[in-house]
């Protein structure tokens, strides 16, 4: 199978290194500097301090017309504009990204498909990735059809890195978003590890009352969601979430994608996510013009 992978973050580069171990895998990276260590050196994938495999596979900058089997976009939300009119409509493509403000853009095209990644992984150097916490990725139909991605589950699963189907992309994507709206701006704001959700008492009572927030808004049982944000975060303890490694490196995070979003569709104040929201725009002020 061809597969396109867009983007070159520890995402992209994690699903490029295990889908090219059985397809014909192309990775779209944005910087030159990257598109050569890629290309003379392959990917290098990490797992428990161990080199689990170095994938030679084709990296390319992203143009109109490219034909692939099978794509999917891992860039992050706020970079999805500045690529979606390169992607072609004709085939499948699986969009990886966090939150759900870019669902709009989605269900203009045919042929869409979001995929809930639960992998941890940090990109080292521009051509090393490090694969902190197995799991996997579900994939459902936005606009395309069931059987698609039943076929597409069909011929990339695989027991090392196994992607499975579901049916209802908005009830993963509230789970997903719900996760990421307590665990991100908080590990970001105390630039800790996830555990600390669980483990600091106070930073664990601010985390209840901003998933109380968002639960209501979305309308999700609060008790139920509580207890899956709790689980992940022991879970993926030692993990350093994706919104505190872009504060870290000064880069722009999906706030907009994640609290944002949820503020927008509520029709109350929500001061725990206005508050979070706020602070981590702030920061990235600061960064921005320091």
């Amino acid at each position: 199978m061809k597969i396109g992978v867009i983007g070159g973050g520890a995402i992209g580069l994690l699903i490029s290194s295990y889908l090219s171990k059985q397809h014909d895998v192309t990775v779209y990276v944005k910087r030159q500097s990257q598109f050569e260590d890629i290309n003379n050196n392959g990917i290098n994938l990490f797992g428990c301090n161990e080199l689990l495999l170095n994938a030679n596979l084709n990296v390319a900058f992203l143009e109109k017309n490219v034909k692939q089997d099978l794509w999917f976009v891992s860039v992050k939300q706020h970079h999805l504009q500045d690529v979606i009119d390169d992607i072609p409509t004709q085939v499948p493509v699986v969009f990886l990204q966090n939150g759900m403000s870019h669902l709009k853009l989605l269900q203009k095209r045919i042929h869409s498909y979001v995929g809930i990644v639960e992998h941890g992984a940090f990109k080292k150097y521009d051509n090393t990735v490090l694969h902190l916490g197995k799991g996997k990725i579900t994939i459902i139909s936005v606009t395309g059809s069931d059987q698609t991605v039943e076929n597409i589950v069909s011929q990339i699963h695989h027991v090392s890195f196994p992607f499975y189907k579901s049916e209802n992309w908005e009830f993963l994507l509230k789970e997903k978003l719900i996760v990421n709206a307590v665990i991100n701006p908080l590990t970001a704001l105390f630039d800790v590890k996830n555990e600390e959700i669980v483990i600091n008492n106070y930073i664990n009572i601010i985390a209840k009352q901003l998933h109380l927030e968002v639960a209501k808004t979305l309308k999700l049982d609060e008790k139920f969601y509580w207890d899956k944000v709790i689980e992940i975060a022991k879970n993926t303890g030692k993990n350093t979430s994706s919104m505190r490694q872009d504060i870290k490196y000064k880069r722009k995070t999906e706030i907009d994608a994640i609290t944002g979003y949820i503020i927008e569709q509520s029709h109350h104040s929500l001061p725990y996510n206005q508050f979070v929201y706020d602070a981590i725009r702030a920061i990235e002020e600061r960064n921005k013009n320091g």
